[in-house]
């Protein structure tokens, strides 16, 4: 700091020999220096998460795709099979608390998901709908039960 103060009470002479200007000039080529290593070790983070951030620029696109294609899938296909389950998905709400009140709860269950099975013949379609029909006594109206 003594040397500092030295060379800035005589500007004239420190600017033809003194130690000043070089010690400036030897921080400022250190800051350039430090600088650029910094900016290497910046862009060799970028480089690194490149394929992070490729990713994940591309999710919301690939998300929207799956997407369209589930939708067109089903438009293409025609996708039946849903159909008729909500009528299935009511009787079973409807039944379930009076079937468990007369024990008849699991083999009525086992029926009414039978007949919702896509791939089940429909002759056993009948047999499980034929059951339900006349085997469950909690499902006959008062007047046939006597």
């Amino acid at each position: 700091m003594n040397r500092y103060k030295k060379e800035v009470e005589h500007p004239i002479q420190n600017r033809l020999g003194g130690e000043l200007v070089c010690a400036l000039l030897i921080h400022i080529q250190k800051l350039k220096l430090d600088t650029k290593t910094a900016m290497l070790e910046l862009n060799q983070i970028l480089k690194a998460n490149e394929i992070n951030f490729v990713m994940l620029a591309t999710l919301p696109a690939f998300f929207l795709s799956l997407i369209l294609l589930m939708f067109v899938r089903t438009w293409f296909k025609g996708d039946k099979r849903a159909q008729g389950r909500g009528s299935l998905d009511r009787l079973y709400r409807a039944v379930k608390r009076h079937a468990k009140a007369t024990g008849e709860w699991p083999s009525l269950r086992h029926d009414i998901i039978n007949l919702g099975k896509p791939g089940l013949q429909t002759a056993h379609k009948l047999i499980a709908t034929s059951r339900i029909q006349h085997f469950y006594d909690f499902l006959h109206p008062l007047s046939d039960q006597h």
